[in-house]
């Protein structure tokens, strides 16, 4: 019989709960202004500050989907703020990241530069070096209680049947 043992990591399967709300927007008002006047400045610093990477590709790519493809926008922002939520443990509030983001758009950036900011994620502090912590430290432990195998009996020859014979 197998014994499985989870050593280290996130045993804890309970979501943990965002510190910033969604309508919130002006608990921040360094936020909310960079998220009115310039979105795209704010989905790259909050990129930035969840990867650990620039924030002038994610800027830029805003930009280039603002002025070019505008239906795309949410897809693409969404999964930025579900590798936050991965990193953080957060649950899909109040509904799935596309949605949140083709619904409210504005409010969905806030309120990630705001929880990152109270999580204290930046770009030299990533919010999902915390996910890969998690990840390197659990570890999974099998330990099997060895086979006991008994040794075939040897029986007695047949009368008539030759002994077996061994060589060495």
């Amino acid at each position: 019989m197998a014994t499985v043992t989870t050593v280290g990591g996130n045993n804890n399967n309970q979501m943990d709960l965002w510190q910033a709300t969604l309508c919130g927007c002006f608990d921040d008002c360094s936020s909310c202004c960079l998220t009115t006047f310039c979105a795209c400045c704010q989905y790259g610093r909050n990129v930035e500050a969840t990867t650990g990477n620039g924030c002038f590709v994610p800027c830029l790519t805003y930009f280039c989907l603002l002025l070019w493809f505008p239906p795309a926008i949410p897809c693409v922002l969404s999964s930025n703020r579900t590798t936050m939520r991965q990193s953080f443990n957060l649950p899909a509030q109040p509904c799935d990241d596309c949605c949140t983001y083709c619904f409210c758009g504005s409010c969905a950036l806030c309120q990630e530069a705001r929880e990152l900011k109270l999580r204290g994620a930046n770009a030299s502090n990533p919010a999902i070096q915390k996910l890969r912590q998690a990840n390197q430290t659990q570890m999974v432990v099998v330990t099997q209680a060895p086979q006991v195998v008994a040794a075939p009996q040897a029986s007695a020859p047949v009368q008539g049947e030759p002994a077996p014979v061994f060589k060495v």
